[in-house]
């Protein structure tokens, strides 16, 4: 074997391991891969909780003027989401999680990733900030299914329509709901039951996609 062979096989063993660990776009991934990218960089990411403080309802109250029914609804919204902060942290240990309000979603979304987390109290927080650039969103909500196309009108907006009401689910930090087989739903239960769902279901699955 010559010495120019000897050392094209020395390089290439010396840059194979970094040549295999470059990141794959996960735009360009399969389902099942997507998936397991997912759940492997959620280890060693965050889960950001959304909590919904129903502004919108509130705000269309006191519009009105009935100021007792917007109090009514942000007191139980309030005591909701504390039930929720404290469950997770309690129940949720897969990952460190953190918490954001249904408004600041999208300062997050678009990379901003300081003053929009929420302390225990449920105020914004400066000093809570991502040490991860991976993150899952968590929320209460539907789970949601595309909705086939009208074949006479191949221009028409792609649509969705629920199929399970009163789930926890899981999107991606671009709000997309995650598919199978990424665990993406836990369904029925206290918010502790939930938390310890989800909990179970992400290191289940997470064992699964280790080599």
């Amino acid at each position: 074997m010559s010495k120019l062979h000897l050392l094209f096989i020395a390089v290439l063993t010396f840059f194979a391991p970094a040549l295999s660990a470059q990141p794959t776009d996960p735009s360009l991934m399969k389902q099942r891969e997507y998936a397991m990218y997912c759940i492997q960089n959620l280890k060693d990411g965050t889960l950001v909780v959304r909590l919904n403080f129903k502004t919108k309802a509130i705000n269309a109250l006191l519009q009105a003027g009935n100021t007792n029914g917007a109090n009514d609804i942000r007191y139980k919204q309030e005591e909701e989401n504390i039930t929720i902060m404290k469950a997770f942290k309690k129940h949720f240990k897969f990952c460190p999680v953190y918490f954001v309000s249904f408004d600041s979603t999208i300062a997050l979304v678009n990379g901003r990733q300081a003053g929009v987390f929420l302390n225990d109290d449920l105020k914004p927080d400066p000093a809570i900030q991502l040490r991860s650039a991976f993150f899952l969103f968590a929320e209460y909500g539907m789970i949601e299914t595309a909705v086939a196309p009208d074949k006479l009108n191949p221009e028409q907006e792609t649509s969705q329509r629920g199929i399970m009401e009163d789930a926890l689910i899981i999107r991606d930090k671009d709000l997309k709901l995650l598919k199978d087989p990424f665990p993406y739903y836990v369904h029925l239960g206290n918010w502790d039951a939930r938390a310890k769902k989800l909990n179970k279901k992400f290191e289940k699955y997470y064992q699964l996609t280790l080599p």
